[in-house]
């Protein structure tokens, strides 16, 4: 993920919000080092008091949710092969609906 937000999503302006579900803070600390952008917003749940596992679906990861910039889920589930061409699909719909306005 760290590799395709470099080299494509974030000139797309997408923003990553990664959230650990399974680290200790010194694990955690050490896996978002190696393997997330310092743009991205990182964070876990280190005492286990969110109930984001059941209000989102998550029984398994990784899990990739697209969320517009006013907070709407748009995808679930999304392959992040298929996120460049996702992004740009909507993008595409987005300038489209202004052009009509």
């Amino acid at each position: 993920m760290k590799k395709l937000y470099t080299d494509s999503l974030q000139a797309l302006g997408v923003r990553v919000f990664a959230v650990s579900t399974e680290q200790t803070d010194s694990s955690f600390r050490a896996f978002t080092a190696k393997n997330c952008s310092s743009q991205w917003i990182t964070c876990a749940d280190m005492r286990g008091v969110s109930a984001f596992r059941k209000e989102y679906d998550i029984i398994a990861t990784p899990k990739v949710f697209v969320i517009t910039q006013d907070y709407k889920i748009i995808a679930k589930n999304m392959p992040v092969d298929n996120l460049v061409g996702f992004i740009q699909f909507m993008d595409g719909l987005e300038a489209k609906d202004k052009n009509k306005q």
